[in-house]
């Protein structure tokens, strides 16, 4: 038995074990052992993509105890993708917490909970189980409140509880749609729940599929659920807004797309969701950009941003499950291809952002005029992920959001899709202007005693950045990656009937 798909999940719950005992017998040796745990996490999670991607599914069951009665793990194609995005992001984050300098107490707790915020999200993405997912994603919540609630910032207690909140709400109606499928079918595996899909009562199959798009809606900040993602991110800091947003989020859209295929076989059950989903997509698009315009903080204008980039990949999957057939898998990779050329946007803009506001000591875009004289690494980091997020060619950015397009059968949302890249021009641009305005030297404020010059910090995003934008003069070999992925989701022959449950041991 492979055991890749279990040890996804061990290694960095065992990791933080080893970080808080660390942290609590040698605090100095923390951050070391901290990457280390991320190494060993992000190699295993790259070990077990590869092997999703070049072979059949990889399947595990726990125990040897086979579905309905144990809990599967399964690593195909689509979920190999993200276990990418995952391992790139749990490397990062090490190495851009490893010189930041912060001894306090919030930043020598937060590595634990950050590795157990990594492991439930492996969890959620190699669970063929709906009641194992439900368990790892309010791991996930857990983890993510206590990340931000730490935090010794005004108004992180507030956000804490409004995201406690609404985690709650998305919780409950997660949990009602496990029960209502558990009472239907009999069972919480995947596969056996994915046989019985088509022949539900209508009424029940409705309000599942109803039940976890609200919830995972919440997650992913859908409009009007978004209301706690500007405030939570602005509360928790832009090292923890970077995971939140650019690997939270997008295990968040994994679990909603791999539900709403298998095991609710929505595309056949229930077509009529995707055009509800083109619509949110649309609005997601307006709004997010609308708001991030308006904006005048840096931390939350990043926030209504992901708000609005979550649109671009939900096009793409309403486009899939409209059209059907092959066509579908081409839409879905365009999904997939904004996933992730967000996930390497965002968090660059994100992390260089932390370094131009911890040198200003203020999050507000009129305090940073001129603080790219002072960051020259991070300014250009944050140019080049801007220029990519906004969608100028040749950049990955432009290549993803040109694929969505194309998968689009209608002229509206590709009119929406090109508003709102004039709009993002608009904002990201104003801060350009501000950020290279030469101010004389005595309007900076005084260095923040932990004004470190971190090399490798800059060197991460620095390298995030230009893959951003390298991304889109390589499509051809990305494209070929993205298909193989989609094929995974929109394909079912691995998972369907008892192929899951007999290949599991």
């Amino acid at each position: 038995m492979n055991h890749l798909p279990v040890l996804v999940v061990v290694i960095p719950v065992a990791g933080a074990f080893l970080i808080s005992l660390v942290d609590t017998v040698r605090p100095a040796f923390k951050s070391t052992a901290a990457l280390l745990v991320a190494t060993a996490h992000s190699t295993t999670l790259v070990a077990a993509a590869y092997r999703g991607m070049t072979g059949p599914a990889l399947l595990y069951s726990v125990g040897e105890w086979i579905a309905p009665v144990g809990i599967s793990l399964m690593v195909d194609s689509f979920s190999a993708f993200f276990l990418l995005l995952l391992a790139i992001g749990h490397l990062a984050s090490a190495l851009v917490r490893i010189e930041s300098g912060d001894r306090s107490e919030w930043a020598r707790k937060s590595a634990a909970l950050i590795a157990l915020f990594f492991a439930a999200l492996s969890g959620i993405t190699v669970t063929a189980d709906l009641f194992n997912l439900f368990i790892f994603v309010e791991l996930a919540t857990v983890c993510s409140i206590g990340l931000i609630a730490r935090k010794r910032h005004p108004g992180s207690a507030v956000a804490g509880f409004v995201a406690l909140m609404a985690a709650t709400i998305s919780g409950a109606l997660l949990l009602f749609a496990v029960l209502v499928l558990y009472v239907a079918t009999g069972t919480v595996a995947m596969p056996l729940v994915a046989q019985a899909a088509p022949d539900l009562p209508a009424h029940l199959h409705g309000m599942a599929t109803a039940a976890i798009i609200v919830s995972f809606g919440i997650k992913i900040g859908l409009v009007p659920m978004h209301f706690w993602q500007p405030r939570t991110y602005h509360a928790a800091g832009t090292t923890v807004a970077a995971i939140l947003s650019a690997f939270g989020l997008k295990i968040h859209v994994y679990a909603l797309l791999r539900l709403l295929w298998f095991p609710l076989q929505a595309p056949v059950v229930l077509p009529g969701v995707y055009s509800i989903l083109l619509v949110m997509g649309m609005v997601n698009i307006l709004t997010g950009h609308s708001m991030a315009m308006i904006e005048r903080n840096l931390v939350r204008m990043l926030a209504f941003s992901s708000i609005a980039h979550v649109g671009y990949i939900l096009l793409g999957v309403a486009a899939a499950g409209r059209i059907g057939g092959s066509a579908a898998v081409y839409a879905v990779a365009a999904a997939l291809f904004h996933t992730g050329m967000h996930t390497l946007m965002k968090s660059a803009l994100f992390w260089s952002g932390h370094r131009l506001i911890h040198l200003s000591r203020s999050s507000r875009i009129m305090d940073l005029g001129g603080i790219a004289w002072r960051a020259p690494g991070s300014i250009i980091a944050f140019s080049l992920a801007a220029l990519a997020i906004i969608g100028i060619p040749p950049t990955g950015g432009f290549a993803s959001k040109w694929f969505v397009a194309m998968a689009q059968q209608a002229l509206l949302p590709v009119l929406v899709i090109g508003a709102g890249t004039v709009i993002s021009l608009v904002y990201y641009g104003r801060f350009f202007l501000i950020a290279t305005r030469r101010d004389p030297p005595d309007s900076f404020p005084a260095p923040h005693p932990l004004s470190l010059r971190p090399r490798l910090q800059t060197a991460v995003v620095l390298a995030l950045a230009v893959a951003a934008v390298m991304a889109g003069t390589r499509d051809v070999q990305v494209r070929s990656l993205l298909l193989r992925a989609a094929e995974g989701l929109v394909d079912q022959a691995d998972f369907v009937g008892p192929a899951l449950i007999g290949r599991g041991r």
